[in-house]
Order: C-alpha cells, then structure tokens, then sequence
C-alpha cells in the first residue's frame, strides 16, 4: 500500500468519521403512528448512536494504529533488505579476491615444486662425483684432514697420483 492509498484511505475514514458524528437524531426526529414525536424511543436512538460512534472511532483508531504498524515494519523491513543487499555484494568481492588468492596460490606451489625438483637434482648431481673413504678415525682434527687425505691417497695410489693437489 503506497502513501498515497493510505492518505486516501484516511480521508475516507475521517470523512466517514464526520458523517457519523453527525446526530441523525436531531434533523429526524422519530414520530409515533399518529404523527407525534416519539420521546420513549429517542434515549434508545441516542444511546445506539454513540455506541455506534464510539465503536466507530475505536475501529477507525485501530485501523490507523495497525496501518502505522505496518508502515513503521515496512521500513525495518527495507533497512534489513539494504543491509543484506550490502553483504552480499561484500560476499560477492570476497569470493572474488578468494578466487583470485586461490590462483596465485596455485602458482605459487608450482613455483615451490620446481624449485624442490630443481635442489633434488643438483643434490643428487653433487653428490654424483664425491668419493666415499671409510676407515679414517675419528680423531683427526678438522685442520689436518686435508694433510692426512692426501698422504693416504699416495699410499694407496703410489706414484701414479699427483702430489701437486
């Protein structure tokens, strides 16, 4: 209902309002059978007026009160839709940044798996030429291993190794 039909259908009411407030009782008296006015049936007449008129007011309050209600849910209700409309367009960036996080993620693991593949190669090729020696004892110190190294090679290869190394 626009505010529009609410405007007029205040209108109507108050303007049914006015009519009733209007004694019919006083530009139509009642008249008995032979042509005289009524005064037992008048008080009942009156009472059932404003009875009638009380009853009236009370419905036309209570239509305006419910119509009020529902106005005043109306706007909560379009504050709650703005509100949700806002989120969702919010949920809607966060997917998309989430979309694209995901993607650089995925890029990255590849980059990570390259880079795993490429150290596993060159450990495996270092370690390709490196001589195993077993057999040398513990106590020699880190600073003369070099020197211990090299005078069991000459032992073991004689003259064939070069002393020059």
């Amino acid at each position: 209902m626009g505010k529009a039909d609410r405007k007029q259908t205040k209108l109507m009411f108050d303007q049914r309002r006015q009519d009733c407030m209007t004694d019919p009782t006083a530009d139509n008296p009642v008249q008995d059978q032979a042509g005289g006015e009524s005064s037992t049936q008048e008080p009942d007449r009156q009472a059932m007026f404003l009875s009638f008129k009380h009853s009236l007011t009370a419905i036309d309050t209570k239509v305006y009160l419910v119509t009020n209600r529902f106005d005043r849910l109306k706007e909560k209700v379009d504050r709650h839709n703005e509100f949700i409309n806002k989120l969702e367009s919010h949920m809607s960036a966060v997917e998309d940044e989430s979309t694209v996080a995901d993607e650089k993620l995925q890029q990255m693991e590849q980059v990570l798996d390259v880079i795993i593949s490429k150290n596993k190669d060159s450990e495996v090729r270092s370690q390709r030429n490196n001589l195993s020696i077993m057999g040398f004892s513990e106590s020699i110190a880190m600073d003369c291993i070099n020197d211990y190294v090299k005078a069991m090679l000459h032992t073991l290869f004689g003259s064939s190794f070069p002393s020059g190394l």
